[in-house]
């Protein structure tokens, strides 16, 4: 019995020292990516997905954009085509030993090309400058400068570092500017816009302009011509004074004095623009209107009373000038600076400026009753929503786009 015993002990380890070896000699089957994730920038190009195998591997791309072009037992290599779509894409790539599968997720990101909206317009002194502009481009493009501009030059431009703008002094002693296309050769385009100018160009008169008005109590929706505009320096301080006369316009007839309806703004210069706080008093623009009592003093009046005479009292209104845009703003700025329109000729109009109350602002005048800037006052409003101001009536400075 004890013979038998110790037979079967031996029998069973025997047994199991003989399956111990057999594990120890078994080659690893199966395989492991590294990275099953991969990231492909919008232009395309290689990638190597590393891994690691034993034995032989295949591996089938799920879209035409991204081949498999060769597997090892380390490495897989991937060309992607460029992606010139707007929005991302993404495939799978499958791998198998022919007894397991894995899935590696090819994600490529959309085509980029966009100005950099601080750089858009840039706004640069008299003075030989050059300054690098970003542009947001995942492909390599081109900047074209408008025909007969000789005073300024783009070097360099790539995508990873945007373009090198150069300027020449200006000694013209006016503003100028100019148009820059930015291109793709897939022809896709945007622009930016370079001014060169100092403060002291913007000075004098500004003979060829006009103004629109919106008076809707008084029915006035129109452009106008301005019969005269000044921009001075002031004799004390860095301050500036800008005068717009509107006695030509339809306005006057209701001021107090006709003659005069000008408009008289100071402001400061920053950043190539006349800022203007909310706020001063427009002393040309007072008026006086009838303002109808009767339905008041109707309220007093008796049941005898047989006849319901008008009660009209005369309203004195003082106006202030303030900025409009999808409100009336009492605190705050706007502005006024160059601007390059589409014939070529370059005049001054509203410009957002720092203390904005919001972006699109322009001037209006409130009409308050009584002398005191209160909201609780406020009577009416007349808006001037676009100016268009030119020193020239030959329009100087025109522009070709190539």
């Amino acid at each position: 019995m004890m013979n038998k015993l110790f037979m079967i002990v031996v029998s069973v380890c025997c047994l199991l020292m003989t399956a111990c070896g057999t594990e120890n000699d078994e080659t690893p089957q199966g395989f492991r990516i590294v990275d099953t994730d991969v990231d492909l920038v919008a232009g395309g190009g290689t990638v190597e997905v590393a891994l690691q195998a034993a034995g032989e591997l295949t591996a089938v791309s799920g879209a035409d954009w991204c081949r498999v072009i060769e597997v090892t037992n380390e490495k897989i290599t991937l060309l992607a085509r460029a992606n010139y779509e707007y929005v991302s894409r993404a495939t799978q790539v499958t791998v198998s030993d022919g007894s397991n599968e894995q899935k590696i997720v090819v994600t490529q990101a959309g085509n980029i090309f966009a100005p950099d909206t601080d750089q858009q317009v840039l706004r640069l002194g008299n003075a030989p400058s050059q300054i690098v502009v970003r542009v947001n481009s995942s492909f390599d493009f081109k900047v074209s400068i408008q025909k007969g501009v000789d005073w300024v030059e783009v070097p360099t431009a790539s995508k990873e570092e945007g373009f090198l703008l150069v300027l020449k002094e200006n000694k013209t002693g006016n503003p100028r500017a100019c148009q820059l296309m930015v291109s793709t050769n897939e022809g896709r385009k945007f622009f930016y816009y370079v001014y060169q100018y100092e403060a002291s160009d913007l000075l004098g008169a500004w003979r060829d302009s006009q103004i629109y008005v919106k008076w809707d109590t008084k029915k006035i929706d129109k452009a106008y011509r301005l019969s005269a505009t000044e921009v001075t320096k002031d004799a004390e301080g860095d301050g500036y004074t800008l005068k717009m006369s509107l006695a030509g316009t339809p306005v006057a007839q209701y001021l107090k004095d006709p003659s005069k309806a000008t408009i008289s703004l100071q402001a400061t210069y920053e950043d190539g623009a006349f800022v203007v706080p909310i706020g001063a008093a427009q002393k040309d623009f007072v008026l006086t209107q009838e303002v109808d009592e009767t339905a008041n003093s109707a309220m007093n009046r008796t049941a005898d009373d047989t006849a319901l005479e008008e009660d009209v009292v005369l309203q004195t209104l003082y106006g202030f000038s303030v900025a409009a845009s999808s409100n009336i703003y009492a605190k705050g700025n706007f502005g006024f600076a160059p601007v390059l329109y589409q014939d070529g000729s370059i005049g001054m109009s509203y410009q957002d400026v720092a203390g904005a109350p919001e972006s699109g602002c322009y001037f209006a005048i409130a009409l308050f009753d009584g002398q005191q800037f209160s909201t609780a006052a406020l009577k009416d409003y007349i808006l001037f929503p676009d100016i268009a101001l030119f020193k020239y009536e030959e329009k100087n400075y025109r522009c070709e786009t190539e």
